[in-house]
C-alpha cells in the first residue's frame, strides 16, 4: 500500500495528476484504494495494485499484452480446484 503523497513524491507529479491517474487505474480495476486511520486519527487513502503479472509477446507486426490480476489468480485457482474435484 502506498499513500498518495508518497506516490506524488516518487513520481514527481502534482497531487491532481496522481488523483487523475489513480482514478483511471481504478476504473480499469488495476488499482484499489483503501482508507486507513493513523495513530493520530488522521484518515489517509492508500493504493494497492491488483496487477500480479504482465506478459508482452514480441511478434511480427503485433504486440499482444496479457494482464493477470489477483482476482484472475483466485479464479484460476478455483477452476483448478474444481477440475481436481471433478466439478463443472
Amino acid at each position: 500500500m502506498v499513500p498518495r503523497d508518497a506516490t506524488r513524491k516518487e513520481c514527481d507529479a502534482s497531487l491532481t495528476t496522481v488523483y487523475r491517474r489513480a482514478s483511471t487505474l481504478q476504473n480499469l480495476d488495476l488499482l484499489e484504494e483503501r482508507d486507513t486511520v493513523d495513530d493520530d486519527g488522521a484518515h489517509r487513502s492508500e493504493f494497492e495494485t491488483t496487477l500480479e503479472g504482465l506478459t508482452v509477446d514480441l511478434t511480427d507486426d503485433e504486440l499482444p499484452l496479457t494482464l493477470e490480476t489477483r482476482d484472475e489468480l483466485a479464479d484460476n485457482f478455483t477452476s483448478l480446484w474444481d477440475d481436481i474435484r471433478g466439478e463443472d
